[in-house]
């Protein structure tokens, strides 16, 4: 039934009806809803090659550095000084090192260590960070000014420096050196978020919670911060991927972890030594589990930041 129009004429009204359907085609400019958020990033994220590549290989060394020493069985607390050097073969089948460990155990042995402290490292980076950029954002004024400047400061201070002289003053393990990076890698966040906050404080979801008496500490953890993750998300991937070449910088000098823990620095800087002498089987297994790992979590970092940014998508 045709509504009425007031002060149109009835055959008017009828033309109306008639010329409706041709004047706003189903298809011509409306807007459908495509999906949430959260699944168009998803399938963004899911139709760049190179995070599943990277998904692929950070899934491949979680099994083989966990499940693998259930599997495969090597003694690496003591070691075998009448095996020791020796070349890939039967039973070894990377080799053993200058102290006889099995090379392929070592290997499993130092991803543990590896991985451990790079999520550790992120997610205390991420959770200081995000609070302290969140607060600066939304308060602004001297304190944002102030909590900016500790943040400055912070950047400038290069973090192997501090990580070098705690470690040769304490013994280092795997939960103090987590700390350690964490505490010294919470300022790339911090500024992260700020900007984000910065922006979203102005948005219309926010006034309403301001106008409507929520607390400060309320509009950080309820509304501002769960808005700005997906900055924080991208951003652990590449905080990850620092940590684990952190720590074998650090190993490399002979800084890092000590036995019976090991690290990939650690295991890298022994084999340098004997790599005149031919021994391949140090160095080059360890140094390609290395390069795989920081490459698979910059290649995750990189399709997040193209996910969840719009300007960034494929179209």
């Amino acid at each position: 039934m045709t509504s009425l129009i007031p002060g149109m004429p009835g055959h008017d009204r009828d033309r109306l009806t008639a010329l409706e359907p041709l004047l706003s085609p189903p298809d011509a400019g409306e807007v459908y809803e495509q999906g949430s958020g959260f699944k168009i990033t998803v399938k963004a994220f899911a139709e760049n090659r190179l995070a599943l590549v990277g998904i692929g290989i950070v899934v491949f060394f979680l099994f083989f550095c966990y499940l693998g020493p259930h599997v495969y069985h090597s003694n690496q607390i003591s070691g075998n000084l009448g095996a020791n050097d020796l070349r890939p073969g039967p039973g070894h089948p990377l080799g053993t090192d200058d102290n006889g460990f099995d090379e392929l155990g070592r290997i499993m042995k130092g991803g543990q260590a590896a991985l451990e402290i790079g999520l550790l490292t992120a997610m205390i980076a991420t959770v200081v960070g995000t609070l302290w950029g969140a607060v600066a954002g939304l308060v602004g004024g001297w304190l944002d000014g102030l909590l900016m400047r500790i943040v400055d400061v912070g950047l400038s201070i290069p973090t192997l420096f501090v990580v070098l002289i705690i470690s040769a003053r304490y013994s280092a393990t795997v939960l103090s050196l987590s700390i350690i990076l964490g505490l010294n890698a919470w300022f790339v966040p911090a500024r992260l978020v700020r900007g984000e906050v910065l922006t979203l404080r102005e948005r219309d979801f926010v006034s309403a919670a301001r106008a409507m008496g929520s607390s400060q500490t309320r509009q950080v953890l309820r509304h501002l911060i769960p808005n700005a993750l997906s900055v924080v998300i991208v951003n652990i991937t590449f905080q990850i991927a620092d940590a684990i070449l952190t720590v074998a910088f650090v190993g490399y000098l002979n800084f890092g972890l000590h036995f019976p823990q090991v690290d990939w620095g650690d295991q890298l800087s022994d084999g340098v030594n004997y790599l005149g002498d031919g021994y391949w089987w140090l160095i080059y297994p360890v140094g390609i589990c290395l390069i795989l790992t920081v490459m698979a979590f910059n290649f995750m970092g990189d399709a997040l930041r193209d996910a969840v940014d719009v300007r960034m998508r494929k179209r």
